[in-house]
């Protein structure tokens, strides 16, 4: 339920149906417009129906709202992606199925440059792109191994041992060798500089340095998990908090693509909800069109929150407007104000500027059909049924690692490949993919 529909002597309440859902949503207005509210009751409606639910809050208070209005027998499903945990529940956006590896490594690779597009040249898409193939193939591989395999000589033989691709990366990795250290650390430093914002932050090193995370972004799928990511910009800083939500979103569309494999009746619906899209979707890899539309076949409905049309590009701005059926506007600025009332007939710039907290206008899916413009007031938020403390210490408890634990495992993985340990370089590490 979104809210109640208003005219003279008549009141109906208004929602969207999760058949209608997947038809995707657009809510545009600025913070303390109650956009959130709007999202808090949809994804508590999914709660109770026992669906899976992803949430990326760049902010911190969606989600923390989320946990307070956990149902009781849903509590186990529940996932807290929060790098700022001592104990974080990993992501390794190299781990795939075995007959997947070039889909992640061409995610990966597409996800890297999208987000450093103004740094982007053709030696560092070579090197990232025979990284990525090459560690995509290897068992507890993560991206924190990607700078020993660059660096490192003897790392780099013990993972090399498990590779059997001489005409692709053997090619590669045959040239790179040959080159004196001065020759490789020029030509590798762009990519390591890259990686140093994720790398240089414990939190983020803790969460993407898990060989083997307790908890799989798939499980959103086949066990309707209900998955929180709190990428708090102000604790991570905006860029990591970008690069790593980017992420996400790639091995996201990765599991949702995988889906093409399960027959129509598998296809269970999983609602996906991002606030301030645009810092996560404007990277994603391929055309956003094409994935949204693409998508809803494939039983993803997702719901798109943000401020301000200008944080989008034109063609992400044409993408959401083209493939969200159900949009819901509230109080707008003047510029934006006069952009939407082009696209919503009945409705002028003032209808919009002069919208109170907690009014908006929506037009949403009904049985497959829009309703037309209308004017609603939002639902307020339900009340809190859960401890949203007890809720997050138990999702950590259950899926998160000590980043001690993690830390170390790292320097016990690095430390026998050091020149100083050349002894120890007796077999590969982690196992090939079959």
């Amino acid at each position: 339920m979104i809210g109640t529909a208003s005219a003279p002597g008549h009141f109906e309440k208004v929602g969207i149906a999760i058949r209608d859902a997947a038809f995707h949503t657009h809510l545009l207005g600025p913070t303390g417009s109650a956009k959130s509210t709007v999202m808090l009751n949809l994804i508590v409606a999914d709660m109770h129906a026992g669906r899976g639910v992803l949430v990326l809050d760049p902010k911190g208070d969606l989600a923390d709202r989320v946990l307070a209005h956990v149902p009781k027998n849903r509590e186990h499903d529940v996932v807290v992606i929060d790098p700022t945990n001592a104990a974080p529940v990993g992501f390794n956006p190299l781990k795939g199925p075995a007959h997947q590896t070039s889909v992640t490594a061409d995610t990966l690779l597409a996800t890297f440059e999208s987000v450093f597009a103004k740094h982007w040249g053709i030696r560092s898409a070579d090197i990232y792109m025979s990284v990525f193939n090459t560690l995509a193939q290897v068992d507890g591989a993560n991206l924190l191994w990607i700078p020993p395999l660059l660096t490192n000589p003897a790392f780099r033989r013990k993972i090399l041992r498990g590779i059997d691709d001489p005409i692709g990366l053997g090619g590669f990795w045959e040239q790179y060798n040959a080159k004196s250290p001065a020759q490789q650390a020029e030509e590798i430093g762009p990519v390591l500089n890259k990686l140093r914002q994720l790398i240089l932050r414990p939190g983020l090193r803790a969460m993407l340095g898990q060989t083997e995370p307790r908890f799989d972004l798939s499980d959103l799928f086949t066990k309707r998990r209900i998955v929180v990511v709190n990428l708090n910009k102000g604790l991570l800083g905006a860029d990591a908090a970008k690069l790593l939500g980017t992420l996400l979103i790639g091995q996201l569309w990765t599991k949702i693509l995988a889906r093409q494999r399960d027959g129509l009746q598998h296809r269970h619906i999983v609602s996906v909800y991002i606030d301030e899209v645009h810092d996560f979707l404007a990277d994603i890899p391929g055309d956003l069109s094409d994935a949204l539309a693409q998508a809803r076949s494939l039983g993803a409905a997702f719901t798109l929150a943000n401020q301000y049309l200008k944080q989008f590009t034109p063609a992400m701005q044409a993408s959401v407007e083209a493939n969200t059926r159900s949009k819901i506007y509230f109080g707008l600025g003047g510029t934006d104000a006069s952009t939407i009332s082009k696209h919503t007939p009945g409705l002028d710039a003032q209808d919009f500027l002069l919208l109170p907290k907690y009014r908006a206008y929506a037009n949403v899916m009904q049985n497959a059909q829009n309703t037309g413009w209308i004017s609603i007031a939002t639902t307020p938020s339900p009340a809190t049924i859960s401890d949203p403390a007890a809720v997050y210490a138990a999702a950590h408890e259950r899926y998160g690692v000590p980043a001690t634990e993690t830390e170390q495992q790292i320097r016990d993985l690095i430390a026998p490949a050091r020149p100083d340990h050349a002894a120890a370089d007796d077999g590969p590490i982690g196992r090939t993919r079959r």
